[in-house]
């Protein structure tokens, strides 16, 4: 596993990292599970749930490639991404769940995995402060 400098309590990383590891594995088999019950619309929308747990995975690596070259530390920049993909995660859960039909539904929809989207966030940043 990576680890990057300043991370702490390396069992909460590890435990974190766990966590969006099975996270992803639910999303891709419920986006399976969407396409075959011909909820292609759904399939779709739910896909930039997989955005912040894939970039947590990923932000420890990329941090330390990155920190040479910027004037913030490791975790800052962990911390940076992962703000970045929370929100890129919820614009593309707006453009995605225009295909989801009833205006009731699709806001449901948006509003409930845009709250996944930040409580993760905040949980995911908060255990690398």
């Amino acid at each position: 596993m990576f680890f990057a400098a300043g991370d702490g309590d390396i069992a909460g990383y590890s435990g974190m990292l766990f966590a969006c590891w099975a996270i992803l594995v639910l999303m891709v088999l419920m986006s399976i599970t969407f396409l075959r019950a011909r909820r292609r619309e759904y399939a779709i929308a739910i896909m930039p749930l997989c955005i912040t747990p894939a970039v947590y995975i990923f932000s420890g690596i990329l941090s330390r490639v990155v920190d040479p070259i910027v004037a913030f530390s490791s975790i800052e920049i962990r911390i940076l991404i992962n703000i970045a993909a929370g929100l890129i995660a919820c614009l593309l859960l707006g453009i995605s769940s225009r295909g989801i039909a009833g205006k009731r539904s699709r806001n449901a929809f948006f509003a409930g995995c845009s709250l996944f989207v930040v409580v993760l966030s905040l949980v995911l940043i908060g255990r690398m402060i």
